[in-house]
Parts: C-alpha cells; structure tokens; sequence
C-alpha cells in the first residue's frame, strides 16, 4: 500500500498511568521519537 494513503494510529495501553510531573517528559519524547 502507498504510504501517501496510509493513516498513522496512535494508541496507548490503558494501564500507563504517569504522574503529572512525568507527562510532559515522556509526551516530548515520544514527539521527538515521531516522522
């Protein structure tokens, strides 16, 4: 399949729970980690 057709899914486990001080490292990681 043509990657200009596909669509990106991003999901997450309903288990990973963060404290609030952690959200904001981890979001900007997993941003950085992303095309």
């Amino acid at each position: 399949m043509n990657k200009k057709y596909r669509k990106t899914i991003i999901a997450g486990n309903w288990k990973m729970n963060l404290l609030p001080s952690e959200v904001k490292p981890f979001t900007e990681e997993l941003r950085s980690s992303m095309p």
